[in-house]
């Protein structure tokens, strides 16, 4: 078994990254010069880690940017889309299809509000072929909820009963097993 061991901190610039270990079965195998060559192959092995650290974290950042630039690359996509001439429902189609690249979902649905701001109306839905409704009352919807806030709403983790209680327009949706949404 073991009868020597050496355990020499891998260090770099004052950091320690890491322990080498180094095992010997003979009795009283390492002498002060060994454990000193262990030493400078420590500090070595410290700059060769710090370097590989810096890359990784080089390539993080370079992978980041590369997400970042495919993210705009879209968003660029969906604004021109948004500004072209296709008919209505073409483009929610196409916003629908650039949206998803970039955010997974289930379903996105398109709600437009009229101008008095006391109905809206499903315009587009990706669940459906159309048909929709006709304008509803806005009155105590989440629709009423959103926008009167001005910001995004997101519903996780809700029971039954709160969806119920609170966003009965989305009991259908839960009732079908869809629970968080992202609604803005």
């Amino acid at each position: 078994g073991m009868q020597s061991m050496v355990l020499q901190p891998i260090k770099a610039n004052e950091r320690t990254l890491g322990l080498v270990t180094v095992i010997s079965k003979d009795k009283d195998h390492f002498s002060p010069a060994l454990v000193h060559l262990l030493t400078s192959v420590g500090e070595g092995l410290g700059v060769l880690l710090e370097n590989s650290l810096l890359q990784q974290e080089s390539d993080k950042a370079h992978q980041a940017q590369l997400d970042l630039a495919d993210e705009n690359v879209v968003i660029a996509e969906i604004g021109r889309i948004l500004g072209s001439s296709l008919n209505i429902s073409e483009g929610f189609e196409m916003f629908a299809l650039k949206t998803h690249s970039l955010v997974t979902f289930d379903q996105l649905d398109i709600t437009v509000i009229d101008p008095s701001g006391e109905y809206d109306e499903v315009a587009f839905s990706t669940a459906s072929d159309g048909g929709f409704p006709g304008p509803t009352s806005m009155q105590g919807s989440i629709t009423q909820r959103v926008t009167s806030d001005l910001t995004g709403l997101i519903v996780q983790d809700l029971p039954a009963s709160a969806i119920a209680t609170d966003f009965s327009c989305l009991v259908s949706s839960a009732n079908d097993g869809q629970r968080p949404l992202l609604i803005v």
